[in-house]
């Protein structure tokens, strides 16, 4: 808001704001309204013509006796108006200030419009008519394309000076901030404080220039720039404007609204910086839309420009722009930008900024999105809700992950853009804390690595959690070891298809002994052991690599070759103490069987699955002691058969997989 006074905070005003307040300039005067030397001298000049005295008072100007009064020394032009032969022919008023009028006119000899500016007849006096003169003159001398030309300068056929200028069409940039909907926005109603810095950097170049002739304007403010139906920029009225080095009239000149604390001061001194601070009062108008000094009375007005206190700006306004309108409009002109151009490099700067500060802004949404989120899980993963808490967690990574993405092209554009240098930050250290949270070490090292200097109390977060990881790493890569070496699915394939094999190929040979009628021995049936050994050890070593990769495998082939030694030492023991071949077998396969089901409890179930064909076997020779070879054969189908259960129950395990 901008600054206001409370009645005892106000400072006593200088002389000369005493004379602006005791001296009552027009009944129409307001803060926001140009106040000019002239109207003190014109005014001075009219109450000695009301007087009827030829006499107005030591140090004031003698107003002729002729009507109108005469410009002595003045050698101009006749530029005759009005009806007949005359070349300017006056049109409508379009538009009047304090001490002129302007009017419409048709200039006949170059067929055009033009704009002819004379003063008003009540204000008819020398010091009007000098006046106009002087500005004419001056504002002739500053051909800029940001300032109206002026066409000619002459008496018109009453003797009275006129000013013929170019006919501006368009819209007051005072009228444009007034109304947002007004039709002149047009393509820049979607960035109207873009057009309002190209407007302003248009205004700077037509002040850069004046002051380069010497010349201060002292009066800018958005009423006196006018955009041109074509996209031209003019500064107004230059009526007030001074040369520099000249000495200062101990009057109020200029618009209380906008005024620089010298021009308040009787003994302020005026130069580049008093525009730079009208530069700066224009760019507050357009940020705000209201005048940089307010209040109820002029009185008010001029002891806040006298102040000058700097403005608290909303966030609406950009952050750079509200520094450069409170550095332009500072109290002392030491700590304003040292010239127009500087307050335009200003401004350029900050448009070439803008992308980059849109893409910060952007970003800080995202930012505050992720903020909001993060507050939002800690109460979700409390409940422990996973079906809420994990696409929580989605969203908060894509969040960080969008928000650093915008700072990161926010400096990209603009290196030295702090805010999004701070919002990136604060968005990574989040991020660091959120994945250290989640135990994320990688994530969170990774975000890290892009604070610098990062925090140590992080950065000791971090290393703790990695010898954390590290435990559980190993601890977890033991347990998968553990898992491999005890798995039964390790060289599954490989094992089943070996034993398989190996018993088939026995199951065929004992029914083709049986078929040939031999009589089994003890001495067969320590073949039987010694060839199935021979397998099982010629099968294990072709495929050492897959068979023998964990322990289940090994302990797997100990069994057998257990089986397998088992079996010959009680062939040889029968055959010594001379125990029938039946009653052999059939204690053999016990004591198989139950060797099969002791491996089933201690290396793996899928072995227990060789104990029903190995009872089989053994009731079947107990009850056919004769037919030992077909036992034998019902034995190794049987575990043949057992051996392919557990292969095909990995197979429909595999087909069930998504």
């Amino acid at each position: 808001m901008p600054d206001r006074l409370d009645p005892e905070e106000r400072p006593s005003l200088p002389p000369v704001a005493e004379t602006f307040s005791l001296v009552d300039l027009d009944p129409g005067q307001t803060p926001g309204s140009t106040v000019s030397p002239l109207q003190h001298r014109v005014r001075r000049e009219l109450e000695a013509l009301r007087a009827g005295r030829s006499d107005p008072g030591p140090g004031r100007t003698d107003p002729a006796a002729s009507s109108p009064p005469a410009l002595a020394g003045e050698a101009l032009p006749l530029l005759r108006t009005g009806e007949g032969d005359a070349d300017l022919q006056l049109l409508e008023p379009i538009a009047e200030g304090g001490m002129g009028r302007v009017h419409l006119a048709w200039q006949r000899a170059l067929e055009r419009e033009v704009a002819v500016k004379q003063v008003r007849p009540d204000r008819a006096t020398r010091a009007a008519f000098r006046g106009l003169l002087a500005e004419a003159r001056l504002t002739g001398a500053l051909e800029h394309p940001n300032i109206v030309p002026v066409h000619a300068l002459g008496l018109d056929q009453d003797g009275k000076p006129l000013l013929v200028m170019k006919r501006v069409e368009g819209v007051g940039w005072r009228e444009l901030i007034r109304r947002p909907e007004h039709p002149a926005w047009g393509d820049h109603a979607e960035d109207r404080l873009g057009r309002h810095l190209e407007i302003l950097v248009q205004v700077c170049n037509a002040v850069q220039f004046a002051h380069s002739r010497g010349v201060l304007h002292c009066d800018l403010k958005t009423e006196n720039v006018m955009l041109g139906a074509f996209g031209e920029i003019y500064v107004l009225d230059w009526g007030i404007a001074v040369r520099t080095g000249w000495p200062r009239e101990p009057v109020i000149a200029g618009t209380p609204a906008f005024m620089a604390p010298e021009t308040v001061r009787e003994d302020g001194v005026l130069d580049e910086r008093t525009d730079v601070y009208l530069l700066g009062a224009m760019l507050h108008e357009a940020l705000t839309g209201r005048h940089r000094h307010e209040g109820t009375r002029t009185r008010e007005v001029l002891a806040a420009a006298l102040v000058s206190a700097p403005v608290p700006y909303g966030p609406e306004v950009p952050a750079e722009l509200a520094a450069l309108c409170n550095r332009a409009t500072a109290p002392d002109p030491a700590d304003r930008p040292a010239s127009a151009l500087a307050f335009r490099h200003a401004l350029v700067d900050y448009q070439r900024h803008r992308g980059s500060l849109a893409l910060a802004e952007q970003a800080g949404r995202l930012a505050r999105d992720l903020g909001r989120a993060l507050d939002a899980l800690a109460p979700l993963a409390s409940a422990g809700g996973a079906e809420e808490v994990d696409p929580q967690r989605v969203a908060i990574r894509r969040l960080a992950t969008e928000a650093a993405f915008g700072y990161r092209q926010a400096l990209a554009q603009w290196p030295e853009n702090t805010v999004a240098a701070e919002g990136l930050r604060a968005c990574l250290e989040r991020t660091v804390r959120f994945e250290l949270d989640e135990r994320n070490v990688h994530a969170a090292a990774t975000a890290l690595d892009e604070l610098d200097p990062a925090p140590a109390e992080l950065r000791g977060r971090l290393e703790a959690l990695r010898r954390e990881r590290e435990q559980e790493g190993r601890a977890t890569a033991e347990l998968s070891q553990l898992r491999h070496e005890s798995s039964a699915e390790v060289a599954l394939a490989t094992r089943t298809g070996l034993m398989v094999a190996v018993h088939g190929s026995l199951g065929l040979f004992w029914l083709w002994m049986a078929h040939l009628g031999l009589v089994i021995t003890h001495l067969g049936i320590m073949a039987f052991a010694l060839s199935l050994l021979l397998g099982l050890g010629a099968g294990f070593y072709a495929f050492r690599d897959s068979l023998l990769a964990n322990q289940l495998n090994r302990r797997v082939l100990y069994g057998l070759v257990a089986f397998c030694l088992f079996t010959m030492v009680q062939s040889s023991l029968g055959f010594l103490r001379d125990v029938p071949v039946d009653h052999l077998a059939w204690g053999s396969y016990l004591g198989i069987s139950l060797m099969f089901a002791v491996m089933a409890l201690t290396l793996t179930p899928t072995v227990g699955l060789l104990v029903p064909p190995t009872l089989v076997a053994a009731v079947f020779c107990a009850l056919f002691p004769a037919r030992i070879n077909e036992s034998l054969a019902l034995f190794n189908f049987g575990c043949a058969l057992a051996w392919l259960v557990p292969l095909a129950g990995a197979w429909w395990r595999a087909g069930r997989r998504p």
